[in-house]
């Protein structure tokens, strides 16, 4: 039994089957997804909800997922029904809801007859997808019999389905399939369960972040920046792999170039700018931190620029509307001094407010 829940644990960490990255670009992809083929919509989806290839956008990827299972596809319609299942609150990987289901954090499909539809549907077109090969097709059907989600649970079909849909991941990835070894590299990083787990998801991380992985760069930058699972912190080491990363426009290795160069105040002026130019690229794509760090470079003169408190206050609002308390702090204490914004000090109580509710009523 201990076996097979490290195995079920594993598992339910897959984020991507093996038709999730198909051999088209994005931009066609997304032409098949406009124009209503179901497959397109649901690999639109696992790349906003993973952030692979574009910026990493859950409400997107929902509505992907929503449009990819009214047109049939029977994995888009599990995801589906794994978010009315969460009450909508959908912000992690689906097999996180399977397993918090199980222990009763939301409830019965009983009483979400919506998910039950959608799993339901789902049921009738997994086993085919499965069949044929789909790693996450086996995936997901094996965790529909192990909760038993409109098929009678079967703890020893699931097991079986994910175990083929693992062995279909390490085969991909030892053949050199980037994604599948990017994905391989998720699995083990994010599980406790199996002994060695954080190393080999090192391994599985280098693999692909030297065949041009941009996830997979940023997160061995910051295995190296950091230190994790044992690797040897090296700062020379995670620049580089940010850099890289950066360079193909991953806004959060784009951040940690900025971060790293605003903290060491020791650096050159050229390599100062080199920060702020860095955390501006991450800011235009939607960076929450970076806005908060723009904010604070524009109000205290940073690396030679010019102070502009204006535009300090621009960035420190921009971060607070994204729910940012350190920016929130800066927002009511310009609002209360006049600082880069005309003093509005109701403005301040609104944001004070917002910052502390249960405070401030």
């Amino acid at each position: 039994m201990k076996t097979f829940f490290k195995m079920f644990m594993a598992a339910v960490l897959i984020l991507v089957s093996s038709s999730a990255f198909p051999a088209p670009s994005l931009e066609d992809i997304r032409k098949a997804a406009e124009q209503g083929d179901a497959a397109a919509q649901y690999n639109l989806g696992i790349r906003y909800e993973i952030g692979y290839s574009v910026a990493q956008n859950m409400d997107q990827a929902k509505a992907w997922y929503r449009k990819a299972a009214k047109s049939g596809d029977p994995r888009a319609q599990c995801e589906l029904g794994g978010i009315y299942l969460s009450g909508n609150a959908y912000n992690y990987p689906l097999g996180d809801i399977y397993l918090h289901a199980n222990f009763g954090d939301f409830g019965g499909l009983k009483k979400n007859k919506q998910a039950a539809k959608w799993f339901c549907k789902a049921a009738k077109g997994l086993p085919q997808m499965a069949e044929q090969g789909d790693a996450r097709a086996q995936r997901l059907l094996g965790l529909m019999y192990f909760q038993g989600f409109c098929v009678a649970e079967d703890k020893a079909l699931s097991a079986e389905w994910l175990r083929k849909s693992l062995e279909s991941f390490h085969e991909r990835a030892k053949q050199g399939d980037i994604e599948a070894q990017h994905e391989l590299a998720t699995i083990y990083a994010d599980n406790v369960y199996i002994k060695g787990a954080k190393q080999t998801a090192v391994e599985w991380y280098r693999k692909a972040a030297e065949q041009g992985d941009v996830k997979a760069q940023y997160q061995l930058g910051r295995y190296y920046y950091y230190g994790y699972a044992g690797v040897v912190k090296s700062r020379p080491q995670a620049l580089e792999w940010f850099q890289k990363a950066a360079e193909q426009e991953d806004a959060e290795a784009q951040y940690m170039l900025g971060l790293d160069c605003f903290n060491s105040g020791e650096a050159p002026p050229e390599r100062l700018m080199e920060a702020f130019k860095w955390c501006n690229k991450a800011a235009e794509q939607g960076h929450v931190d970076a806005y908060g760090l723009l904010g604070v470079m524009y109000g205290s003169s940073y690396g030679g620029l010019a102070q502009d408190d204006t535009l300090s206050f621009k960035w420190f609002l921009k971060a607070a509307e994204q729910g940012d308390g350190r920016a929130m702090n800066h927002v009511i204490h310009m609002y209360q001094q006049g600082i880069g914004v005309t003093q509005n000090r109701a403005k301040a109580h609104e944001w004070a407010k917002k910052k502390f509710p249960h405070i401030l009523k």
